[in-house]
């Protein structure tokens, strides 16, 4: 019996420690806030993702919620076999001047959604969604890869300056 509880419990929290919080890309770089704000919104548009709202004011850009294609299925004992959601994502970039420079965070948001009932808008997904406070390995990397994009078109402003 105790055999079987440490192969349980170490089987929950290898499965478990796959999921985590979304983490923050963060990076200081210089020049102008304005410029680097522009730069964002371009390489976001580049990597096909569609900048929802830019406060130049604020130094903020948010992303539209998209579609991930990571699906999976949802165990619910009053909905059918094949019920399913997809993970939507959106980002939310900010450009802070501060005595060193520029602080530029990229930080996620992240929900499950019935996809055949999700409907993209500027700034939400409508239709059968849950908030998630969790996201898995390959969304992180992505969050990761589209961070060092950033970075790099950001860090090429200043050195074209």
């Amino acid at each position: 019996m105790f055999s079987r509880t440490i192969c349980i419990t170490s089987l929950t929290a290898a499965l478990c420690g796959c999921a985590h919080a979304p983490q923050s890309y963060t990076f200081t770089a210089s020049g102008p806030r304005d410029g680097a704000i522009n730069a964002v919104a371009a390489t976001l548009k580049k990597q096909g993702i569609e900048p929802g709202v830019i406060d130049y004011r604020a130094g903020t850009i948010t992303s539209r919620w998209f579609d991930t294609g990571y699906r999976f299925r949802e165990i619910d004992d009053n909905r059918p076999l094949n019920y399913y959601t997809d993970i939507f994502l959106r980002h939310h970039i900010s450009v802070k001047e501060s005595a060193v420079g520029l602080n530029v965070a990229v930080r996620t948001d992240v929900q499950r959604c019935a996809p055949l009932d999700a409907i993209i808008t500027a700034t939400e997904v409508e239709g059968s969604c849950q908030p998630m406070d969790f996201l898995f390995p390959t969304q992180q990397r992505e969050i990761e890869r589209l961070g060092k994009q950033l970075q790099e078109a950001v860090s090429a402003l200043h050195q074209r300056s």
